[in-house]
């Protein structure tokens, strides 16, 4: 689901601007707006739906929902989030800007995180390649930059958040639990992609027999890991099998929000 995975990762990379003060950068395809960006920043960050910021109506919604718009503009205008319309860009073009931005605004030594809007064929694609190379070449350019060319001490200073369009696997419409398939094999275009990354998770909206089963209280989605290099202080709670009330083994490795 393209806008959840989208809304989500605008959130995290905003969020953790919000608490740790480190810049972000986000490339948009030409999709979305500076303006509409804004918009779900300011949903995000200050619990207040959508629908009423698009249409004004918060100034009526009561003076909790006045209040925290308010305070949270203030907060929105202060934040390092840059945007930039990188539709129609090839590649090296973007990697350009990237570190055009990135020595000029940030400075060199100084960490920043790097949004990519979501991941889908760029300009490169009139050259006549096919889908999958294309998005592998890209893949390639955008982490050999973060790892072997803005780095310090040896260490990468930029950290990539993106997201991916699942294929017909990952379709979950009238299913159960038992039939969706919840690993890699639903990301769409290439396999490098799943190869490049370090950390990878699917988004989904919970099935109803996941709410029936878990109940209201423990979210509306589902944020399952299927990659991670790096596991912290339990790896065998995100790898191992669950022994089931119902009989049966699961792999639980998943969070809910």
């Amino acid at each position: 689901h393209t806008r959840c995975s989208r809304d989500w990762s605008s959130d995290v990379c905003s969020s953790d601007l919000a608490m740790h003060d480190v810049p972000v950068l986000h490339f948009d395809n030409g999709e979305m707006s500076k303006e509409e960006v804004i918009m779900r920043q300011c949903a995000a960050l200050s619990h207040v739906p959508m629908h009423l910021l698009e249409t004004g109506n918060w100034r009526k919604a009561g003076e909790d929902v006045v209040e925290r718009v308010r305070s949270t503009w203030k907060k929105i205008k202060n934040l390092k989030f840059y945007y930039y319309n990188v539709g129609g860009m090839t590649t090296d073009q973007m990697i350009n800007n990237l570190k055009r931005f990135y020595y000029s605004r940030v400075g060199r030594g100084n960490q920043m995180i790097f949004s990519f809007d979501y991941i889908k064929p760029s300009a490169d694609a009139d050259a006549g390649k096919p889908e999958w190379q294309v998005i592998g070449e890209m893949l390639n350019k955008f982490k050999k930059t973060i790892q072997r060319d803005i780095v310090q001490d040896q260490k990468p200073m930029i950290s990539m958040f993106t997201s991916i369009q699942s294929n017909r696997s990952g379709i979950t419409t009238n299913r159960n639990s038992d039939a969706v398939n919840d690993d890699e094999g639903i990301v769409s275009m290439s396999d490098r992609i799943t190869h490049y990354c370090s950390h990878m998770a699917i988004l989904r909206h919970k099935l109803a027999d996941e709410v029936q089963q878990e109940g209201s209280g423990f979210g509306t989605h589902k944020l399952i890991f299927v990659k991670s290099r790096f596991l912290g202080s339990d790896p065998a709670g995100a790898l191992n099998l669950v022994q089931m009330p119902e009989g049966g083994l699961k792999k639980i490795g998943r969070a809910h929000v």
